[in-house]
């Protein structure tokens, strides 16, 4: 049997401006076929001479484990699509899992139980056409396309040995090895590696050292070591130089455009890399007039935010911050900023967590006043895209998006994405030279 809204009788108390309680009244016919499904587990699990297993009837199963142990089963079966029925009936925008309670069971005539959930706050928004926002200007200059060239110059670049005493910025060949106590350290052995005169990434005295120091060469210094097993301990190290060299860069010119490009002149690539830098801002643009626009309604626009979303975006954030290194195994605590020292951690994850449920319950509501809906091949062709960002096989990623019912939360993600598309064009865009920016037509270009 099927829950329909005429069977139940539903009613709401608020319980805060985001937090509801449902209260469902179920007729105890509805739970006729779950009931007889429960005794029948229950036969197969109780043992009852005369009966073969699975054969005894509901009265001596009453006997043998209670009649109201078996309408408890049944409730556990059908709580979950008696539930959505009710929210369907109710029509509640609901939020998250419900706390379920069931409160009432009178035999043979109803059963009553609540469910606390979260609900989506009413947003109120803005007039849209009244709010402007500033992007950067997607002029290209030749300073840009000149920095450009550099990085591939650089890029391109080779080390030419020189016959004379090391400088700064020099390329030097090292081989290393040092000693602490008279004893070698194991892990502070280097042989044959390229090091910049100047870097300061070895050790402090290094570069006083080299300086000076030709091919072939070979000093002694007395240091602190940076790394290993004996970090901050003085050593002895030994320095032997194998080769000087110097970077030298490609020409620019033509044959260069030729080694470095698909073109045969300079001109000709610098007017691809100008299209290209252009292509990149104006793609650049859409994006900044996208979350521009929705902070742009963000700040004009209030409404509470439910507790429940708060606490699993802050969760979420805990579980990335314990995967980066050096976070130091970040503590649940940090929600509350009860951590010595995590104090203004804390209140970034927290203030984090917040813009990011607002940003979504406004982008939803933006997504129900459009009128914006997705369908399952635009869903189908996000994750493709997405599992092609991760390196991994499309079928087999969307394979384990259906398998974990997945399929909602990145339909969600689609209409989102869908909205703030939307919010940016409605708001009027300017670029910083003032020049203004059809937000449309940059994504209908890309």
């Amino acid at each position: 049997m099927t829950a329909t809204l005429a069977t139940l009788s539903t009613g709401v108390e608020p319980l805060s401006a985001t937090r509801v309680r449902l209260t469902v009244d179920v007729p105890f016919s509805y739970l006729r076929e779950p009931l007889a499904a429960a005794y029948r587990d229950a036969a197969k699990q109780v043992m009852v001479p005369g009966f073969r297993p699975g054969h005894a009837p509901p009265r001596l199963i009453d006997r043998r484990v209670g009649r109201k142990t078996v309408i408890q089963q049944a409730l556990r079966q059908v709580l979950p699509d008696l539930y959505r029925a009710a929210v369907k009936d109710a029509g509640l925008r609901v939020l998250g899992d419900p706390d379920l309670d069931v409160t009432t069971v009178v035999d043979e005539a109803h059963v009553v139980f609540t469910a606390d959930v979260d609900v989506r706050p009413e947003i109120t928004l803005p007039d849209f056409s009244g709010l402007e926002v500033t992007v950067d200007t997607a002029e290209v200059t030749g300073g840009e396309v000149d920095e450009f060239l550099a990085e591939m110059r650089e890029r391109f670049a080779w080390l030419e040995p020189v016959h004379r005493p090391a400088s700064a910025s020099d390329y030097v060949t090292l081989s290393m090895s040092a000693s602490a106590g008279g004893e070698l350290v194991s892990d502070a052995q280097v042989t044959q590696v390229s090091y910049m005169v100047g870097a300061g990434t070895l050790f402090a005295s290094l570069d006083t050292a080299l300086t000076g120091l030709s091919a072939g060469d070979v000093t002694m210094v007395r240091d602190k070591l940076l790394g290993g097993s004996h970090a901050g301990r003085e050593a002895d190290i030994k320095v032997t130089v194998g080769r000087v060299a110097v970077k030298v860069l490609p020409e620019l010119g033509d044959k260069f455009a030729a080694d470095a490009s698909e073109h045969d002149t300079l001109t000709a690539w610098r007017e691809t890399i100008t299209r290209d830098l252009a292509a990149a801002k104006r793609a650049r643009q859409a994006e900044q007039a996208s979350q521009r626009a929705v902070d742009a309604v963000l700040a004009v626009t209030d409404f509470p935010l439910p507790e429940s979303a708060v606490t699993t975006a802050v969760e979420q954030r805990e579980r990335l911050l314990r995967r980066q290194p050096g976070t130091g195994g970040v503590s649940s605590d940090i929600a509350g900023a009860r951590l010595p020292g995590a104090a203004d951690l804390g209140g970034e994850v927290m203030a984090e967590a917040e813009k990011s449920v607002r940003t979504g319950l406004l982008l939803d509501q933006v997504a129900e006043v459009a009128g914006l809906t997705t369908d399952g091949e635009e869903v189908a062709a996000f994750v493709s895209a997405k599992a092609t960002e991760a390196g991994v096989d499309p079928g087999d990623f969307l394979s384990e998006v259906t398998a974990y019912h997945q399929e909602a939360a990145f339909a969600v993600e689609v209409l989102r994405g869908k909205a703030l598309a939307w919010l940016a064009s409605q708001v009027t865009v300017h670029d910083t030279a003032g020049v203004p920016v059809d937000v449309t037509a940059l994504r209908e270009a890309q």
